[in-house]
Parts: C-alpha cells; sequence; structure tokens
C-alpha cells in the first residue's frame, strides 16, 4: 500500500535506511568464536561477505558453492591417520565411507601395504565409520583380496553393527572383523611363522 509512496524518497535515504535496520542482523561477536572452533569455516563467510559488494546473487551462490565443496572434500577425503605399532599398521578412518572416498582409504592401505619393508598386517580401525554403502563393500573385498595374493593380513576394528552386517552380507569373513588386538596380533605372527618355514 505505501511502495508507491516509496519511490519519492531519494535513494540514498532508503539505502540508509536498510543499511541501519541490517547492521543490527550481523552477529560480528561470533567471528572470534568460529576462529577459535574451526577456521576454515569463515572462507564461506568472507566469499559471501565480499561477494556482496559485487552482486548480491553472485555473493550468495559464491558463498554456497564453497561451503559445498568443503563439505565434499571431507566426503572424497575421508581423514586416513596411519599408526605403526610393533605387529601391525593400524589406519584409523575418520569419517563414514561412501563411493566418493573409498578410493581414498583404498590408496592408503595400497600405500602401506608397498612400502618397504612390507608391514607384517594391516589393522583398519572403523569405530568413526557409522555408515558405508555397497561399493564400499566391494572396494573392501577387491583390497583383502589384493592383500591376500601379497599375503598380509588385513583386520577390522572397531565396526559398528550395522556396518558388520553389511561387511559380512557382501562377503567379508566375520573372523577379521572386530577381533581383539591379541588375536590379531597372534593371527599376525602365526602368519610370520607359516611364511619363514
Amino acid at each position: 500500500m505505501l511502495t508507491p509512496s516509496f519511490k519519492y524518497i531519494p535513494k540514498a535515504s532508503l539505502a540508509a535506511l536498510i543499511m541501519s535496520s541490517v547492521v543490527t542482523m550481523i552477529e560480528y561477536h561470533i567471528i572470534p568464536s568460529i576462529w577459535k572452533v574451526r577456521r576454515i569455516d569463515l572462507v564461506p563467510l568472507a566469499v559471501t561477505f565480499f561477494g556482496c559488494f559485487y552482486d548480491i546473487e553472485v555473493g550468495i551462490l559464491t558463498g554456497i558453492a564453497v561451503a559445498l565443496c568443503i563439505l565434499l572434500y571431507q566426503i572424497v577425503w575421508p581423514s586416513v591417520k596411519k599408526i605403526s605399532r610393533g605387529d601391525y599398521v593400524l589406519l584409523k578412518v575418520h569419517g563414514n565411507l561412501n563411493y566418493p572416498g573409498v578410493e581414498h582409504v583404498t590408496n592408503e592401505v595400497q600405500a602401506v601395504a608397498n612400502a618397504d619393508p612390507q608391514p607384517p598386517g594391516i589393522v583398519l580401525d572403523f569405530s568413526v565409520v557409522t555408515s558405508i554403502d555397497y561399493t564400499v563393500t566391494q572396494s573392501l573385498l577387491t583390497v583383502l583380496e589384493d592383500m591376500d595374493n601379497k599375503r598380509i593380513p588385513i583386520f577390522f576394528t572397531g565396526v559398528q553393527d550395522n556396518v558388520c552386517d553389511m561387511m559380512v552380507n557382501s562377503g567379508i569373513d566375520i573372523g577379521i572383523i572386530n577381533q581383539g588386538s591379541q588375536v590379531i596380533v597372534d593371527s599376525i605372527n602365526s602368519l610370520e611363522v607359516v611364511t619363514e618355514s
């Protein structure tokens, strides 16, 4: 109803009114908190903020694109921490495994297996993995077959029940899933004895 009368208001005055309304909505105080918690989250914020100076739509869409790239990076390259133990190499997978990220994990396993000297065994810690898909199970079967050919035993530890069910249903032997650390060490050592004789 009042919209037609806005055309008589100078644009500078209207802009000042809008800016003064919006300034109270901006939460400047969260920037130090974001910096302390997770600095990468400031990147979409900064891209959106500075992109809006060019064009509002471009700024918002660019911020969304950057946030999606950060999210996809974590899915495609899940963190894999390598810990060398005396009897085996532990690979701790941080995050869920799906089609895009399984190649990164299998490459890490292959890199450990191809190291010189070869490890006596490899243990994959799935304690943080809460879901996998069909492609992951097939890739794990391929890795298991390859490690069997290289005579490197591979075990899975910390596997949650739903993930374990999917692994077993795909054909992965239940005997290599969630065995105690002493059972794993004994299995690796018994294989070494067979190999040496």
